[in-house]
């Protein structure tokens, strides 16, 4: 909700200055660096004022316990032959990767 709102008022932001600056919408008045700051301003915080109070009234209570029973890509040996972990063939490995 936050990113397509802020997209919206960053539009219509960007519309109305730049025809309050030149009194009409033109692809020369779009192009001035008044209307797009503008517009890139409204963007970034009003998208994230819409997600802080979004999520202020009606919060997750996420308590992150699911995130520590992720499996991490590192610890995932499948695949692999015990051979795969000598130094040895690291070194090489290393080497060729390193050309």
């Amino acid at each position: 909700v936050g990113a397509w709102g802020g997209m919206v008022l960053a539009l219509c932001t960007w519309l109305i200055v730049a025809s309050a600056q030149s009194g009409e919408i033109t692809v020369d008045t779009l192009g001035k660096l008044e209307p797009n700051l503008a517009g890139n301003i409204v963007a970034i915080v009003s998208s994230g004022l819409i997600h802080v109070v979004f999520s202020l009234a009606k919060p997750q209570n996420y308590d992150f316990k699911s995130m520590g029973e992720i499996k991490m890509l590192e610890d995932d040996k499948s695949g692999l032959a015990e051979e795969d972990f000598q130094e040895s063939f690291l070194a090489e490995a290393k080497m060729w990767i390193q050309k």
